[in-house]
């Protein structure tokens, strides 16, 4: 199946500064959409026995295409961080 572009559409990609989230955000790039890339980039949390993501890490993102992916720093956890 071949998808179609979707140039200016506009998606939120929460856990966006590694792994799955990275990877998605690159997708929705490359079918032209504008993507709001969320992460807490807390570095450490009690309760994981491995770093999370860092701001470096969303900033890495960011640089696959700064006119269309806007960085958000916040805990989706915390709604007033989301508004």
């Amino acid at each position: 199946m071949t998808e179609r572009p979707v140039d200016g559409a506009v998606a939120l990609v929460t856990g966006a500064a590694r792994g799955i989230g990275a990877a998605v955000v690159h997708r929705l790039l490359a079918r032209g959409f504008v993507v709001h890339a969320l992460d807490s980039c807390a570095g450490t949390s009690a309760g994981t026995s491995y770093p999370l993501a860092t701001r470096a890490d969303l900033d890495a993102v960011v640089a696959l295409d700064p006119d269309r992916v806007v960085p958000v720093v916040a805990d989706v956890r915390d709604l007033d961080a989301l508004s």
